[in-house]
């Protein structure tokens, strides 16, 4: 098992098992992978975990992962190349943006 399939596999349905940081890396190196069912499985993942109880930075990155996973999960062209498909291209930079800068803080 690899480690994004390590990752995807802790995020649980009753709480935020990583912060924002870690769910973003996750989606995106699965993404990325071009693996199908694995990026199915961790869209699933991440658009059934609750929302947060209380307002903070971290739960307001969360649910932006979670928003782009919904989309994703949405797209019948989420493995369109970027300079094809601006909405893959956003997708990749908010993922990266999220994965190198979210802090594992609430």
């Amino acid at each position: 098992m690899c480690a994004s399939e390590e990752v995807a596999m802790t995020v649980t349905y009753g709480q935020a098992a990583c912060p924002a940081g870690t769910l973003a890396k996750s989606l995106l190196e699965v993404w990325l992978s071009g693996n199908r069912h694995l990026l199915r499985l961790t869209v699933e993942r991440l658009t059934q975990m609750p929302a947060g109880s209380e307002a903070s930075d971290e739960s307001d990155r969360i649910e932006l992962v979670k928003c782009i996973a919904l989309r994703m999960e949405n797209a019948a062209d989420v493995f369109t190349p970027q300079p094809e498909n601006a909405q893959t291209g956003a997708w990749l930079h908010l993922l990266d943006h999220l994965s190198v800068t979210a802090s594992p803080t609430n």
